[in-house]
């Protein structure tokens, strides 16, 4: 037996028992469970597979599994203000710690990495940093100077701290980003165009604008087509008048340059 445990543990039955040493064991022998109870009611459940349940007669989903009513179902409260106050989360490789990692932040940090903050007075996110500027602030190194790499299902890119990426596979889809202002109305967006679903698929990138203060579908008005062409959907429709000062052009390099023009 282990140090300061009885010699001999009777084999079936429930017991409450005391060693040499002062320690106490509460013991259900058999193949079944043990209940705690108050006022007449189970808080607690120990399955005979070690599973815990507070709040749960069924714990089969963890080794502690705790239910309730109430909007808060469990509490890490530490009583010494701004201190650290954490849960870990890991395995015998990796370990994971999610809470007040600052004492007064939201984080989670990867061993002893912050990964991601949350900003106690602002709200502000951070990843890949603890001091977020924005409401989103994204940081982290490009580790060289050399051109972005595309990304594919098996490739990451350094350079890119913002991937979107729309799962459907229909051409002429868009999936992207839209800005707006007063009361959640869109102002327009940015948007990427799936044109090819052969191979390594390509597409477009084009931006869209409201329709002035209607409702309903933005309006395209300039695509970037993956070949680097530049199409104004909406050249030639404006109201505005007079005599071009300035023409653009491109030169032999490809750059769009100015020209006098008249």
């Amino acid at each position: 037996s282990p140090p300061g445990q009885p010699d001999v543990f009777p084999n079936d039955g429930f017991h409450l028992i005391a060693d040499a040493l002062g320690n106490a064991y509460l013991q259900n022998r058999e193949n079944a469970f043990l209940s705690l109870q108050t006022n007449g009611t189970e808080r607690m459940r120990i399955l005979s597979t070690g599973n815990v349940g507070i709040g749960t007669a069924t714990p089969t989903l963890a080794h502690l599994q705790v239910e309730g009513a109430g909007s808060v179902t469990g509490a890490f409260i530490r009583t010494v203000a701004a201190s650290q106050t954490r849960v870990q989360i890991g395995n015998p490789t990796r370990d994971y710690y999610i809470g007040l990692g600052d004492g007064v932040n939201f984080t989670i940090d990867e061993g002893g990495t912050n990964r991601i903050t949350v900003e106690n007075t602002t709200g502000n996110v951070g990843i890949g940093t603890a001091t977020p500027e924005s409401k989103l602030t994204v940081k982290s190194d490009p580790l060289n100077t050399s051109q972005p790499v595309r990304i594919t299902n098996s490739t990451d890119d350094s350079h890119t701290g913002f991937f979107l990426n729309g799962t459907g596979n229909a051409l002429d889809e868009k999936y992207g980003m839209q800005f707006g202002g007063y009361n959640e109305y869109s102002i327009g967006g940015i948007f990427g165009v799936l044109d090819s679903l052969a191979g390594s698929t390509s597409g477009d990138i084009t931006i869209d604008f409201a329709n002035g203060t209607a409702s309903g579908a933005l309006i395209e008005t300039t695509r970037f087509h993956h070949a680097g062409l530049v199409q104004f959907n909406t050249y030639g429709v404006g109201t505005h008048t007079g005599v071009a000062t300035y023409d653009l052009s491109v030169d032999a390099a490809g750059n769009i340059i100015e020209t006098t023009g008249g």
